[in-house]
């Protein structure tokens, strides 16, 4: 099942990230939505870095990052 919703933001940690709310504004060709069918999730680039470089320092102590077929993977190492 998929559901669309009107994203405001993303927090991590409990900390809102710099990210404008207008990047995930709904229009007819763009929007967000949440498939509980998959394990991958999309966001736009306006997101991605701030949403990324968070999550990095989040788990930086007890993971190695790694690339794996082009995209960033972390290995548990704690």
């Amino acid at each position: 099942a998929h559901y669309n919703l009107n994203l405001l933001g993303i927090a991590v940690n409990g900390k809102n990230l710099p990210i404008d709310p207008q990047v995930f504004a709904t229009t007819n060709s763009r929007g967000t939505i949440v498939d509980c069918g998959t394990t991958l999730a999309y966001l736009v680039e306006e997101a991605y870095d701030s949403f990324f470089n968070t999550i990095v320092a989040a788990v930086s102590q007890s993971t190695q990052l790694v690339t794996y077929k082009g995209s960033p993977c972390f290995i548990i190492t704690n």
